[in-house]
């Protein structure tokens, strides 16, 4: 349908399944904190990154890289907001 993109959310779900008595950083904390990281490999070891990449984890690092740049300025929206927030309809 033409109008379905309106509607859509801009978060994402993932289903983790944790031990009860792990704890968990939040989820905007945990976003900053693996771009933080990776921007310091990709800027003082670029070999190290392009070895990630294509290491083991490298498909949930580009998956990672290519969704969580929206996904946390959508969180960050919604705590400035204290709401949810959605995408503005194209007219």
């Amino acid at each position: 349908m033409e109008g379905d993109h309106v509607n859509r959310s801009l978060k994402r779900y993932y289903l983790y399944l944790s031990e009860p008595a792990e704890s968990r950083l939040p989820q905007l904390l945990s976003i900053y904190l693996r771009m933080f990281y990776l921007g310091s490999v990709t800027r003082y070891n670029p070999p190290l990154f392009r070895e990630m990449l294509s290491g083991r984890y490298g498909a949930f690092l580009r998956e990672f890289l290519s969704s969580q740049p929206r996904q946390f300025v959508y969180g960050i929206a919604c705590e400035f907001k204290q709401q949810e927030v959605s995408r503005a309809a194209v007219v």
